[in-house]
């Protein structure tokens, strides 16, 4: 079997698989079945797709939660035949083979808590027939990326979608293959990306609607997630450790620019836990009227997680800020940055081919506005200048009498390396 580590398989004979979407498999690890497993995403249908084959299985039990991000979601795609075989690395006839022999039910009707109902109905469904079983090997995707520092990488943008884009490209080009985890699956990742955004946009989350990301940006601010998810960080905020969205709302209305405004989400028993929280701390903070807000998240799918992670995010700290006005805690408040910090920002290996595709329709031509300010350049007599400029007007003059010098007086103040590169040739032009 593929990933066998990732499945719950049992001494059972009957030839059903029972898949759990989303929802946590161990919490139906007492079924009398042959195999248990989750379904993330449309790649991971072709990994079902072949156990299933390998093992015989006559029947596959869908129960539990799909993705709430339809973009993301599956179990139609999957009972429906809708599957797209370059999506699954599958053939037409493979996809066919295993719809003629294996069943494929839909339970999701029937709640986590009423599972006797799984074995009830499964009574109405006569064991099918046995069938040829086949083995079909997973493509492997080549990993290729070029050095770069260890730790500490940063994208810098106005849009959740601009610094989506980005953030992939630099993995796929600099991201570190790591070794099979326990599960068998293989990673390219960068440890500890920074990803700094600028525009209040979670409308526009990528891969996400806007009533998705809103749905689930509330569920985060009033912590009422449902029970049979596996990550409940609004529940974790709001209850598990007390309410620390209200004491947080307290701290501000004492101090309004105080240091502690920290959310952590991270407990004692947390390192022991079945499926502890990914994001682990949440940090607002108001510095002269403005609110920034920063969040670190442990470990972190940037391809499939990433979006809804940081729109929900984003939304959370607009709902803070919100929350403030009308409880008349500040004056005025204006929405600042949004940083996210991603211990392991990886991809991985069953997603790499959909990665590729998409970027290869994003052709990056938009211009990033370097924070520092910017720069003119002029020659005056025989003194190269530069002169920069921020929001508040003039910041810092140079007058140096070589172009070497002046390139080293600017460095301290550019910020990205398209800028650097921009004044360098511009210069060279004096």
């Amino acid at each position: 079997m593929i990933y066998e580590k990732d499945l719950i398989v049992k001494d059972c004979n009957n030839g059903i698989g029972l898949c759990t979407l989303w929802t946590p498999k161990e919490l139906y690890k007492d079924q009398d079945v042959r195999v248990i497993g989750n379904l993330y995403s449309e790649y991971g249908a072709g990994i079902l797709i072949r156990n299933a084959l390998e093992l015989g299985l006559t029947r596959i039990v869908v129960v539990g939660r799909d993705n709430p991000n339809k973009a993301r979601a599956v179990k139609d795609k999957f009972i429906l035949r809708m599957l797209d075989p370059d999506a699954v690395k599958l053939n037409q006839a493979q996809l066919d083979y295993f719809y003629d022999n294996v069943h494929v039910l839909d339970f999701t009707f029937i709640g986590v808590r009423d599972q006797d109902g799984i074995a009830t109905r499964l009574q109405d469904f006569a064991t099918d027939a046995k069938y040829d079983t086949i083995t079909i090997p997973l493509v492997e995707v080549d990993i290729e990326s070029f050095s770069t520092s260890r730790s500490g990488h940063l994208i810098r943008g106005e849009s959740i979608g601009d610094v989506y884009r980005d953030l992939l490209r630099e993995i796929r080009l600099f991201g570190e293959k790591t070794q099979p985890d326990s599960e068998g699956h293989y990673r390219q990742e960068l440890w500890q990306l920074v990803a700094c955004m600028s525009a209040p946009d979670w409308k526009s989350t990528p891969n996400c609607s806007e009533n998705e990301v809103a749905t689930y940006g509330e569920e985060l601010w009033n912590g009422h997630e449902p029970e049979d998810l596996s990550y409940r960080y609004g529940h974790l905020m709001r209850v598990t450790y007390g309410d620390q969205v209200e004491a947080l709302i307290v701290a501000i209305a004492h101090k309004p620019e105080t240091y502690r405004t920290i959310i952590s989400l991270w407990g004692q028993d947390s390192i022991t836990m079945e499926h502890p929280p990914c994001l682990i701390t949440v940090h607002p903070r108001i510095r002269n009227g403005v609110l920034d807000m920063m969040a670190y998240i442990r470990t972190n799918d940037m391809f499939n997680g990433w979006p809804m992670n940081v729109g929900g995010l984003r939304y959370w700290q607009e709902r803070f800020a919100h929350e403030l006005l009308s409880r008349k805690v500040v004056d005025s408040l204006e929405l600042g940055d949004l940083t996210v910090i991603s211990g392991s920002a990886h991809i991985y290996d069953r997603d790499i081919s959909a990665i590729d595709g998409y970027l290869q329709v994003y052709v990056n031509r938009r211009i990033v506005a370097d924070p520092k300010g910017n720069w003119i350049l002029e020659l005056e007599d025989d003194l190269y200048v530069a002169v920069l400029y921020g929001v508040d007007g003039l910041l810092k003059r140079f007058a140096c009498k070589s172009k070497i010098k002046l390139r080293r007086e600017l460095i301290p103040y550019i910020s990205s390396v398209g800028h650097a590169l921009y004044l360098g040739g511009e210069i060279e032009k004096l």
